[in-house]
């Protein structure tokens, strides 16, 4: 049987990667930034904590190189 965890673990590297627009293989403040603009009610899930789109980023790149990779992206969605 298909847990939520299993589907969101399944559906989040498709989601990084349309958010990949230059398909480096990570994700850019701008990447993000612009992701979130484009999707209200994504905007709205990742920032209900009161984050600004920079605190989100800064969050979400755990190791503070400037780019978000498809691990550090899927684990901060394991932490909601």
């Amino acid at each position: 049987m298909l847990t939520l965890r299993w589907v969101v673990l399944w559906l989040l590297p498709q989601l990084f990667a349309a958010i990949d627009t230059d398909q480096d293989g990570t994700l850019s403040k701008a990447e993000v930034v612009a992701a979130l603009k484009d999707n209200a009610d994504l905007m709205y899930e990742l920032t209900s904590h009161s984050q600004t789109n920079v605190r989100l980023f800064q969050r979400m790149d755990s190791d503070g190189d400037g780019k978000i990779t498809l691990s550090e992206f899927v684990r901060l969605f394991l932490t909601f």
